[in-house]
């Protein structure tokens, strides 16, 4: 395809972990292209980041990103006039743009926080600091940045003192097609599904035996900020005052590190709390469907995708009252300290008796996040660039090409 009128979107890296980038950028390309705008998405290749083990693989990572990618974006790039920035972690490749227009999406903080010490769970290396230094450098000098959520908009201005114009706000659309499952579609799901480790890929009946008591879900990562220690202690608290109300808990994202599994062992949850990991979206949107409640108590996010996934599919979901949550759950959900676990308990059984309401809450406001919608917001942010107006611009139109093939 020719590339004078297209966008060029530069996704996410596979090597590190980064999946929930790689997939922002390829269901952002698939709602453009439904535009009729030209899109051609290149991801940085995992060339070396796949030999060795777990710190070789880091570094040689860094040579995909840093040596390698560079190389191959410089030649492609050429041939389109408005680059796409997909992850803001990789802000320094806009140094190798000149004369470019570049619009980059910034998801959250983590990384910045982390390297100015901001967290007492976890630190950056030096490595890491650096390229944060430049990643942040990068970040203040962008005329074009769209942020996931309000909230994150608010952080980037008030950590990076950017002027408020050049910063829009474009909320992630649901990237899959979460709804509700009939219990022979979430059956045949969850009897095909084959959880690649954790103790569902050892029960006997797999997933679907799993399911058929009541029980709540956490999806997530085993990054301190999802919180899964405070997940397993709403559990611990619900199961000493209504244990009727679930049986189990199924957690979705990383097998659990030794200090979560001695606080499973410590208070007698061992039989009860399932670890799954490497399940597809299928059966996942099957496990969504038959929980009683999202657990979702996180200490930070960017946007929070578990929630409106939930929500699409019947799920209600408890959360957490830190931003921007309250911003992407609406008026749809239960709002909790997540540092109180027994008020979070309090809650939820409060609450209980108005699930019917709140899932009725929840389908609506997961239609607040359509990928059409997302895909409009990012057309008008492209535009704006292609004109050189800011943020606070009326959007001009961005003429769609003929060819809108990969």
């Amino acid at each position: 395809m020719s590339g004078e009128h297209g966008v060029l979107l530069v996704g996410g890296y596979a090597g590190l972990k980064s999946h929930s980038m790689v997939l922002f950028a390829d269901s952002l390309a698939g709602a453009l292209r439904a535009r009729g705008i030209a899109v051609r998405q290149l991801d940085p290749p995992v060339v070396l980041g796949r030999v060795g083990g777990r710190r070789l693989r880091k570094w040689l990572a860094h040579v995909d990103r840093l040596v390698i990618f560079p190389l191959l974006l410089a030649a492609v790039a050429r041939r389109y006039p408005l680059i796409h920035l997909c992850d803001h972690s990789f802000a320094f490749y806009s140094a190798l743009l000149p004369g470019k227009r570049v619009v980059i999406t910034c998801h959250d903080l983590i990384g910045l926080r982390r390297a100015d010490g901001g967290y007492a769970e976890e630190s950056a290396s030096v490595t890491g600091r650096l390229l944060q230094a430049v990643v942040r450098a990068r970040l203040r000098a962008a005329p074009h940045l769209v942020c996931v959520s309000e909230a994150t908009r608010a952080d980037l201005l008030a950590s990076l003192d950017i002027p408020d114009a050049r910063v829009r706000v474009v909320h992630n659309g649901l990237n899959r097609p979460y709804a509700p499952m009939s219990a022979a579609e979430s059956d045949h799901a969850l009897e095909h599904a084959a959880p690649q480790h954790g103790t569902a890929a050892q029960t006997p009946g797999g997933l679907r035996a799993l399911t058929q008591a009541p029980y709540l879900l956490h999806v997530g990562s085993g990054a301190w900020r999802k919180n899964r220690a405070g997940v397993v202690d709403i559990f611990a608290e619900l199961r000493a005052r209504a244990p009727e109300r679930a049986e189990s808990l199924l957690m979705v994202g990383d097998p659990p590190d030794a200090d979560l599994r001695a606080r499973i062992d410590c208070l007698g949850l061992a039989p009860r709390v399932y670890f799954i990991t490497g399940v597809g979206h299928t059966a996942l949107r099957a496990l969504y469907c038959r929980a009683r409640w999202l657990l979702f108590p996180s200490f930070y996010e960017g946007f929070g995708w578990p929630v409106i996934e939930a929500q699409a599919c019947g799920c209600p979901v408890l959360t957490s009252k830190c931003p921007p949550l309250p911003e992407v759950a609406g008026e749809a959900a239960v709002f909790v300290d997540p540092d109180d676990v027994a008020d979070a308990a309090a809650s939820l059984l409060a609450i209980w008796p108005q699930r019917d309401r709140l899932i009725a809450a929840g389908f609506e406001n997961a239609k607040r996040f359509s990928m059409a919608k997302m895909a409009e917001g990012y057309a008008a942010a492209y535009a704006q660039a292609m004109v050189g107006a800011d943020a606070s611009a009326p959007a001009a139109t961005l003429p769609p090409h003929p060819d809108a093939t990969p």
